[in-house]
């Protein structure tokens, strides 16, 4: 078994995890730790290191895609690439971008756009043709809207996907491991697993648990992602549905859990040393009535290689070298807090991201912002 550490960042914020002080426990279970530290340095970065030096894998995970419905009318009025064209850069200086994608892929000849204020979603088949421009590779359909124009469609949609040479993994229903995908990331192997739990009343934790050990069986020096579509929406805290689901992933398994649906973000959580988050919020939609809804995180998962300096060293600017002992070093998450206009997602600039992480990391510990610590992911 190999030790890592991680950092969790945001471009010149450094937000970091403790395990020190029974104050890091929440109290129904001492196993669990919830974020503690948050230190800020203004740094500008321009070139991401894995361009200089291919020494580190970046991947982005972004909330709920819906690429329908108002999205549609305003990529029809100012062109496909609309919704990304704020984030484009950004999502241009990782390795792969991976999205939820909020609903079913049509050929042109059979999509009709969705009226406004209805949820049977479908995207035209053409908005696949701009993935590629800003770096989205991969899409997550174990979400409620997967299955919108029916079932006997997915195998459909999973081919228009492959046609555009987009990757996907997880189903709505289903267990699968043959709905895994894996990234190969210079030799490491890095499993994607999806579930939805939302508005599937079969979900059976034991299946997905079952799912997640035995990928851990068979790949035992893999990195486990899984991603949970779960909880009700428009809650800014998880649910104890959530929780349950997600401390079973880590406990099978798991080495880091993505969650989305409830269309804002939730907090942050440390369990066993693994990070959770509940939700993502929206990525790009169309759900103007709050704040909340306009608000998103993405969450940048940085795979660090040995070869570096034998001795660690801690550096504020989260694209700086960092040594390591082992081949690979350490597994670190990056935060990327973003609002939208008008369907447009756009990362915080200098003066909202402090403001709105240190807001983040009282509802993910309660606590004050200060100090630095480090912890060890395992994996």
């Amino acid at each position: 078994m190999k030790i890592g550490r991680i950092v969790v960042a945001m471009l010149g914020i450094v937000l970091l995890t403790g395990c020190y002080g029974s104050s890091d426990v929440i109290s129904e279970d001492i196993n669990s730790t919830r974020i503690d530290d948050l230190t800020a340095s203004s740094v500008e970065v321009d070139v991401p290191v894995w361009k200089r030096n291919r020494k580190d894998i970046n991947i982005i995970f972004t909330g709920d895609v819906m690429l329908g419905r108002y999205v549609e009318t305003l990529m029809n009025r100012n062109g496909l690439d609309y919704p990304f064209e704020s984030v484009s850069g950004r999502l241009n200086l990782a390795d792969e971008v991976i999205i939820n994608l909020e609903g079913p892929v049509l050929r042109s000849a059979e999509h009709v756009q969705t009226p406004d204020n209805t949820t049977n979603f479908s995207f035209d088949e053409k908005v696949l043709s701009t993935f590629d421009r800003h770096n989205i590779g991969i899409v997550n359909l174990s979400n409620n809207h997967t299955y919108d124009k029916g079932s006997d469609r997915f195998m459909g949609m999973t081919n228009i996907l492959s046609e555009n040479g987009i990757e996907w993994f997880g189903h709505p229903q289903e267990y699968d491991n043959k709905y895994i995908h894996t990234i190969n990331a210079d030799g490491v192997d890095i499993n994607l697993l999806g579930y939805h739990q939302a508005t599937n009343p079969n979900f059976d934790i034991e299946a997905m648990k079952d799912s997640v050990s035995s990928v851990v069986e068979a790949m035992p020096n893999a990195v486990n992602i899984a991603n949970f579509h779960f909880g009700p929406e428009y809650i800014l805290t998880s649910s104890a549905i959530q929780k349950e689901i997600a401390r079973a992933a880590i406990d099978a398994g798991a080495d880091l859990v993505i969650g989305h649906h409830p269309h804002v973000v939730q907090e942050m959580e440390v369990y066993k040393g693994k990070p959770i988050f509940y939700s993502l919020g929206n990525f790009v939609f169309d759900q103007y009535f709050s704040q909340d809804t306009q608000e998103g995180l993405a969450v940048e998962l940085v795979l660090e290689f040995k070869d570096f300096d034998s001795e660690f060293k801690f550096s504020a600017d989260p694209y700086a070298l960092l040594g390591g002992k082992y081949e690979l070093d350490r597994l670190g998450v990056r935060l990327l807090p973003l609002r939208s206009n008008s369907s447009q997602p756009y990362f915080l600039g200098e003066e909202e991201y402090r403001p709105w992480l240190e807001q983040y990391a009282t509802r993910s510990i309660g606590g004050s912002v200060d100090g630095e610590y480090f912890y060890e992911w395992t994996y």
